[in-house]
């Protein structure tokens, strides 16, 4: 088996360029000009709390849902390629089971 590195994976990354973009097509066209200076000098500190809070909302917007759902997928899909004899079994006895 190999033998895991890596303890952790980016699943996403801000850009100024995505704040400036919700901005422009958020707002009044009329603001668009002051919205790029704007934009473009923020921070990296302020762009780190933008990021901070970005994972925040993701945290309570579904992300261990997310991770839930694909996690399951992915070891099912995993065991009926390896057991697909006992996969076939568990989803024949959970299907029975929603029946009764």
């Amino acid at each position: 088996m190999k033998k895991n590195k890596k303890e952790y994976f980016p699943i996403t990354s801000l850009h100024r360029d995505d704040i400036k973009q919700v901005a422009i097509e958020s707002m009044d066209p009329i603001f668009q000009s002051t919205i790029e200076r704007i934009i473009d000098n923020i921070t990296d500190e302020q762009m780190q709390t933008f990021a901070d809070e970005l994972g925040e909302a993701y945290m309570d917007l579904g992300y261990w849902e997310v991770i839930e759902e694909i996690t399951i997928s992915y070891i099912k899909n995993k065991l009926s390629e390896m057991e697909p004899r006992l996969m076939e079994k568990n989803n024949n006895e959970s299907t029975s089971d929603r029946d009764s």
